[in-house]
C-alpha cells in the first residue's frame, strides 16, 4: 500500500509541471548550420617533405585558422547578443 501511495505522489507531481511557453517569433534566433560545426584540424607537415611541401601546408593552415577565427568571432557576437552583453 505504501508503494502505491509513493507512486501516486510521484505521478501527481509530474502532472503539475507548467506547460512550455514558446517565445514570440520575433524573439526566436535562427542560427546558420555552420555555427554548429567544429573547426577543421590543422594539417601536419610530413617528416620527409620539401620546402614547397612545408610552404603549402603552412598556407593551408593559415587559411584553416582564418576560417575558424571568423566562425568563433561570429559565435561570440551571437552569444553576446543573446545574453545582452555589449
Amino acid at each position: 500500500m505504501n508503494k502505491f501511495i509513493v507512486i501516486l505522489m510521484l505521478l501527481s507531481g509530474c502532472a503539475t509541471q507548467p506547460d512550455v511557453i514558446l517565445p514570440p517569433p520575433e524573439k526566436v534566433i535562427s542560427l546558420d548550420p555552420s555555427a554548429y560545426e567544429l573547426c577543421k584540424p590543422l594539417l601536419k607537415v610530413p617528416l620527409s617533405s620539401t620546402f614547397e611541401d612545408i610552404l603549402k601546408v603552412s598556407l593551408d593552415n593559415i587559411e584553416l585558422y582564418a576560417d575558424c577565427y571568423n566562425k568563433q568571432k561570429n559565435s561570440i557576437k551571437l552569444l553576446k547578443k543573446i545574453s545582452n552583453v555589449e
